[in-house]
């Protein structure tokens, strides 16, 4: 099943992903920083190259962003420069990250924000258990394109707004942990002296 944005209009700058999206390095529950940077909510979100409707959307929304704020990227200049020659969220993940198979045939974008995004699982309602939405699992992910210029750095950004769950996915970076799976050997028993 592909995006169907078809239902409700969406701002022209913000997309929801297609069912096949998948999270990676999901930072969903608590806010994370890298590098001494601020702690924000983010998630890779890797779209496979022939979901062409997502894509599409995405380039559309970012032209958009592009044409509607590109006066921010002026700063001191005369001249908005080229969106070719700005940084852009949209990546090639076979050329940027050729060693991680989980990116094979798939552009992703890094989305962040400073609020935690809204979390739903697959029936639509609230989720608070972390293994809910994990690094593996597919989502359909809304994003948002926003200009930004930080002197020299210069670009479109990804901002995450909500993720819902579509389906589980084999975890990336290791599995799940979920209290049940410590019910694997109820009937164990253990020398009850051994702190003794």
């Amino acid at each position: 099943m592909e995006n169907t944005n078809t239902t409700r209009k969406l701002p022209q700058d913000t997309v929801i992903t297609g069912d096949r999206t998948r999270l990676s390095y999901a930072n969903l529950f608590e806010p994370r920083g890298f590098e001494g940077s601020k702690p924000k909510y983010s998630a890779s979100l890797i779209i496979p190259k022939d979901d062409k409707r997502t894509l599409d959307e995405i380039s559309a929304a970012m032209k958009y962003a592009y044409e509607q704020n590109g006066y921010k990227l002026r700063g001191n200049g005369r001249s908005i420069p080229p969106m070719d020659r700005i940084s852009l969220p949209l990546n090639d993940g076979d050329e940027k990250r050729p060693n991680d198979p989980a990116y094979k045939d798939a552009y992703y974008i890094n989305a962040k924000n400073d609020d935690q995004p809204a979390l739903y699982d697959e029936n639509k309602q609230p989720v608070t258990d972390r293994s809910v939405l994990y690094s593996g699992c597919y989502a359909r992910c809304k994003i948002q394109f926003y200009v930004y210029n930080m002197g020299v750095n210069k670009g479109i950004a990804c901002s995450l707004r909500g993720v819902r769950k579509v389906q589980d996915g084999k975890p990336l970076g290791g599995s799940v942990t979920t209290a049940d799976d410590f019910d694997i050997d109820e009937d164990y028993e253990d020398d009850a002296d051994f702190l003794n």
